[in-house]
């Protein structure tokens, strides 16, 4: 397992490997080490190709394991992050992150992951009511 220790918006590639499973567990603290407030944030992987900037895969914590969420959002008037017009190549799954608003852990999992080998792009969205911040991205790396 590796550690990395981040600012937001920091560049760190991930190589995988392909037909493996997805795992990421990111643990979120704040500058002083308290624990990040995830509270009502909606997060995003989003996985895309790296020529034509088309999402591929989008992950997201919208679905059974926050189902409150998109109401929060909209009764406060804010749309959710959705940067790209989803077509038939576009895998959605809204419920394959999970967070603990008590430790400040983002999981990200996907046992059937499936890209083909390539290079790809990500980037890791937290958006509350009020921001929008691109936590981590980087090149997104898929070996045969």
């Amino acid at each position: 397992m590796a550690t990395i220790n981040t600012d937001i918006a920091q560049k760190v590639d991930i190589i995988t490997r392909e037909n493996d499973s997805l795992n990421i567990t990111l643990n979120m603290s704040t500058s002083s080490g308290g624990v990040y407030d995830l509270s009502g944030k909606y997060i995003v992987l989003n996985i895309y190709n790296s020529v034509s900037d088309s999402s591929l895969m989008y992950f997201t914590n919208r679905g059974a394991a926050d189902s409150t969420l998109a109401t929060l959002f909209s009764d406060a008037g804010v749309e959710l992050y959705d940067n790209f017009v989803v077509d038939t190549y576009t895998v959605t799954k809204n419920s394959n992150i999970s967070i603990n608003t008590t430790t400040g852990v983002i999981s990200i999992s996907d046992i059937n992951f499936s890209l083909d080998a390539g290079t790809y792009k990500y980037k890791i969205i937290i958006q509350g009511l009020s921001s929008k911040q691109t936590w981590m991205y980087g090149k997104f790396k898929v070996n045969g």
